[in-house]
């Protein structure tokens, strides 16, 4: 049996945000997803997916709860686990072994 625990991500929405932006970010839990796996398949499975929504007002402040929404898997674009770590909040990625920069001409 698998440990219960919850998982929040930051899922990219491919429609406009409340500021006008082309997409916009949710910081969320998903009770039912012990991995990244696991909400992707939820995703996958169902047209709307229940999540716990989170805000943040600054950046010296913790994310609290604005309750439940129904997110529709039709707009999300990308989602990152999130980790809290001692030295701060990230979202977990993949280390590069150079750095890489984008060159725009």
């Amino acid at each position: 049996m698998r440990q219960e625990i919850n998982m929040r991500f930051l899922v990219i929405m491919n429609m406009p945000s409340y500021t006008g932006n082309a997409v916009h970010q949710m910081h969320v839990d998903h009770k039912a997803s012990n991995s990244l796996e696991d909400f992707v398949d939820a995703l996958s499975n169902n047209d709307f997916v229940v999540v716990e929504e989170f805000y943040k007002d600054r950046p010296d402040m913790d994310y609290y709860s604005v309750g439940d929404i129904a997110i529709n898997h039709r707009y999300v674009g990308k989602v990152k686990v999130f980790n809290k770590q001692e030295n701060g909040e990230r979202y977990h990625a993949p280390q590069r072994n150079a750095p890489y920069r984008r060159q725009n001409y």
